[in-house]
Formats: structure tokens, sequence, C-alpha cells
């Protein structure tokens, strides 16, 4: 049984020691359990001595992938798990979608679009603090309760042994960096000489993950395009102080990360994050590099009226899941100012807080799998009839109303009409 949002957040501080080893799935002839190497951050250490043991030392960030030939894989999707860290779950939802994609046909000569051979699926598995017996060996990556969703460091390994037997302390590794080591692997093409194109994706706080990955993180992919795709977030951070409710409540966390960039004390490229917000400063502004060249789709369910976080800087944010998408399209349009983004939002009909519904629509199947198919840098490939957001044709709640009457048409079309004579 799936539990709802609401519950889930009432539910976390006893699903955050669910795991242990009996918990995690065997692996399958679809799903196998695997651990990607995480280099450890030398900006951490002062000491020679510990850092030349972290240069030759690994961490690892457990997780499941697909079992595929490397030399077939043109896309690979980083499925991001929710609130429940039940990634093997997330990763079969994503495997049910594929298999539905790879059932559409080119228009031009029928031949199908792709084959499951040609993508891999990897679902990181974020263990937290508790999840103790759930892990492979002594340097699997932990974080504290649910803050891997925003990058923060893990509190485990608290210490590791080099190649002598030697203790060292380990520094926190950001979950953001984690990610980076999987974005880093899947687009290494001595590994994956076919690789075309990498998606990071997550539904509900697996897509907050996503969303805020795409604002600040490095993103080290080499020359391979990589989009991300967000469906049904709790909140966002924000571009700018300004919040469509009130903050009355929360005024000196309302804009502090992960709702915003007000204040940032991820220690995350905390370096390069300081300089980036600071105008005086020659650093690519993150706002803009997330607006303008990161290619990011949301995706949204009409039906899906969960408030999520309930927390006073969520509620800033508007009143529901639905509601805070349509108003962070609004905030960014405003951002944009009129200039051309790189964003896409598409709205789901019929589809409430669920993650397989959003992932086998037609847009959500189009953005895992398909758009971008041949590794274009503009993000558009065969079949992507998402609208660019921006510059804003339409307001957001245009956007319902026109997904709205879509739906009524299409049911009105299928209704035969009486035969005439």
């Amino acid at each position: 049984m799936r539990l709802s949002t609401p519950l889930l957040l009432l539910l976390s501080p006893l699903l955050a020691h669910a795991y242990r080893m009996k918990d995690v799935p065997a692996d399958t002839s679809k799903r196998v359990r695997i651990s990607l190497p995480v280099h450890l951050p030398e900006e951490a250490y002062d000491n020679p001595v510990d850092l030349e043991a972290a240069r030759q030392a690994r961490f690892q960030l457990s997780g499941f992938e697909s079992p595929r030939d490397p030399t077939q894989i043109t896309r690979a999707v980083i499925q991001l798990h929710g609130l429940a860290r039940d990634a093997w779950w997330y990763f079969d939802l994503t495997t049910q979608a594929l298999e539905r994609a790879t059932r559409r046909k080119n228009r031009t000569d029928g031949q199908n679009l792709l084959t499951e051979q040609q993508v891999m699926i990897f679902a990181p598995f974020f263990l937290n603090d508790q999840d103790n017996g759930a892990t492979p060996n002594n340097r699997t990556l932990q974080w504290h309760g649910s803050q891997w969703a925003y990058g923060a460091d893990t509190r485990a390994p608290a210490t590791f042994l080099d190649a002598q037997g030697l203790s060292h302390p380990a520094p926190g590794v950001s979950s953001f960096e984690a990610v980076d080591a999987a974005v880093q692997h899947y687009s290494n093409k001595t590994r994956f000489p076919n690789i075309q194109s990498i998606v990071v994706a997550g539904h509900s706080l697996g897509a907050q993950m996503v969303q805020r990955y795409a604002l600040i993180g490095a993103v080290p992919s080499r020359d391979v395009p990589v989009h991300f795709v967000i469906a049904n977030p709790s909140s966002y951070a924000y571009l700018d102080s300004t919040r469509p409710n009130s903050t009355e409540a929360c005024s000196s966390t309302y804009d502090a990360w992960k709702f915003g960039l007000g204040s940032y004390t991820q220690r995350y490229l905390s370096s390069f994050m300081s300089e980036s917000l600071d105008s005086s400063k020659d650093v690519e502004d993150v706002r803009r590099r997330y607006t303008r060249e990161r290619k990011v789709h949301y995706l949204y369910g009409l039906a899906d009226h969960e408030v999520g976080d309930n927390r006073c800087e969520a509620f800033a944010q508007g009143d529901t899941h639905l509601m805070r998408g349509q108003l962070y399209m609004q905030h960014l349009d405003h951002i944009l100012a009129g200039e051309q983004g790189s964003h896409t939002v598409d709205y789901v009909p019929n589809v409430a807080h669920e993650p397989l519904k959003m992932f086998i629509s037609a847009a959500g199947l189009r953005h895992l799998f398909t758009s971008n198919d041949a590794g274009e840098p503009t993000g558009v490939g065969y079949g992507d009839k998402a609208r660019p957001f921006y510059p804003a044709r339409l307001s957001g709640e245009q956007q319902v109303q026109e997904a709205q009457a879509s739906l009524w048409r299409a049911l009105f079309s299928a209704i035969p009409l009486p035969a005439l004579g």
C-alpha cells in the first residue's frame, strides 16, 4: 500500500529507520543493485596526509541499475526517489514507463522509436543515518533524515581507511556531489560510447531535489546534453525574494535555502554560489544559467491538489502542489522579463500525486525517453511537442484552462454521432 503525501510527512520520522538489508529487494532480470564511486571533496582538508589519502579514496553511492550492455546505451535516466527513499519502487515505475515508450512507432517508417536496450535507468538510494542495516559496505554514503533532497552533506561514513589501514577523517559529501558522480559516470564515453543524452528526473520530493540540483548543480556531463524532468514537487527554490503569499510567519526563513537564495549555507559549491550571486564578480549568475541554459521540463498533474509540505515557507509559494507549480511558472516568467528561456511545462489531465501516471503520460514519456533523442544541445528532438514556456504565450492559469479544454474536446470527439437520414 502506498501512503499519501501528507501521511508520509507525518510518518517521516518513523520511515527514517525502516530499511535493513532484508527490506531491499533482491536483484531481478531487470534491476540490479550497484554502487557508484564518489570522490571525496578535497577542499575539506587542511592536513596534506589526509588530503592525499582522500585523493585515493572512493565512497560509494548505492542504487539500482538496468543490466544492460553499456555499448548499446544512448540515453541514461537518473530517477530520484521520494520521501520514503524507496529507490527500487521508482526504478520499477520508470522501467514500466520505458516499456510503454518502446511501443511508440516512428511516423515515417513505422519502426520503434527506441528499444529498452538503448536506455539505462539508474535510481540512486539516498540512505539516511537510520539505515545502517541496509548499507552494502562501510563506504556507502548516508545522510541525515531527508536532507539529501537539498544538497546537504553526509553524516556517515565519519572515517575511512587508506591502503595501509590507517584511519582518516571523512568529510561530508553533498548529495549533489553524489548526483554529479552519477552524471559523470553515465557521460563517460569510454564506458558508454554511444551515449547521447542524460535525464535527471524526479517526482514529489525527488522532483524538489531535481529542481534545486538543476539550479546550482555542477552537472559534469562533458559534451553530453542533460535534461531535468520535475514532476509535482511540493516546493521550489525561488530566484528572488518575492512570494505570491504572505511570509509574515516565516520572514527570516522563507527565502533561505532550500526555499530561496537569500541565504545559502550549504558547503556544496559555496564559494561559487557566493560569487555567482555577487553582481560585482565576473561569475555567471546561477539564476540566469538556470532559466536560459539548463533544459528543465516541468510536469503537473491537474488533479494534484494535495498540500504536501505544510510549513510556512511552502505555503508562501501557494496552497497546493498544482498551485505552487502554476505560481512558480509565473515567477520564472517574471524573472525572464520577456527573454527566451530554456524551460517547458506540461499539464497532465486527470492525474493527481501519482508518479506512474505522470511518467506514462504523453509528456512524461516524451521528456523521459524520446525528446532530444539525438543529443541536440538545443534539447529539441523527435516528437517534442512541449510548448516552450518562455517567453510566456499563456499564463499558468490559461495553460490549465487550455489543457482542460483539450480534454473536453477529446471526450466529445469520442462520442459517436447519430447517423443522418
